[in-house]
């Protein structure tokens, strides 16, 4: 199943619970993910993805157009809310595989 990047942000003045009234373009390449991993470390959630593009794509490419897909935030009043914050951190080509396939170092933390 494929999934289409529909718009990716051009500026990013708004958090994650107002990013629709940002700026953004829309992308002409689509993902799939092909595995995910979660592990819990004293707080942190790191999630690992291994995805699919249908182009060839850099790091950097890759990176902004799932920027979006992966971001949590909240706009709560308070600093100690609990909600996890945080978004991909890395994207590195998994070794022996197509110039198409990716994987996403994820994590989240909660605000406490």
């Amino acid at each position: 199943m494929c999934y289409n990047i529909v718009e990716t942000r051009t500026e990013r003045k708004y958090n994650p619970d107002c990013m629709e009234n940002d700026p953004s373009i829309v992308q002409d390449w689509k993902f799939r993910i092909l595995s995910e991993d979660v592990d819990w470390t004293s707080n942190t959630m790191l999630l690992t993805v291994r995805v699919k593009v249908t182009t060839e794509l850099t790091a950097e490419q890759v990176r902004a157009g799932l920027y979006d897909e992966y971001l949590k935030g909240c706009s709560c009043e308070h600093d100690c809310c609990g909600h996890l914050f945080g978004g991909i951190h890395d994207v590195e080509r998994p070794y022996n595989r197509k110039k198409n396939e990716w994987i996403l170092k994820v994590s989240y933390h909660p605000n406490y």
